[in-house]
């Protein structure tokens, strides 16, 4: 086919700089799109967590509150001691991992 040549051949001639930066910028977008998956999927749900539950939906924002103070700290203290905490949502079909609670909350006002 005219014009298609393969990935390996259109970036063998890029500087390590340049493949650094496209890794970091790669890395940089797959974080995004998780917290803007985590995002969307707590939008969706929250009001069916809360009939769930038997609460309003007052009550879960205050439960996410109450939960990101608790898991920042414990965030602090295992940090402290050299590791990471990690959050994953697993579903049948995908996996989605929590960086920041506060980070959700800022994507779902935008």
């Amino acid at each position: 086919m005219t014009g298609h040549h393969n990935f390996r051949e259109l970036t063998a001639h890029f500087s390590e700089s340049r493949k650094a930066k496209i890794v970091a910028k790669t890395e940089q977008l797959k974080v995004e799109l998780a917290q803007l998956e985590s995002s969307q999927f707590w939008s969706t749900y929250q009001a069916q967590i809360a009939r769930q539950l038997n609460c309003s939906l007052s009550d879960i924002s205050q439960l996410e509150e109450e939960t990101e103070i608790y898991i920042a700290n414990l965030r602090k203290a295992i940090a402290s001691i050299g590791g990471e905490l990690s959050i994953i949502m697993r579903f049948p079909d995908r996996e989605i991992e929590i960086k920041e609670f506060a980070e959700l909350k800022e994507i779902d006002r935008e």
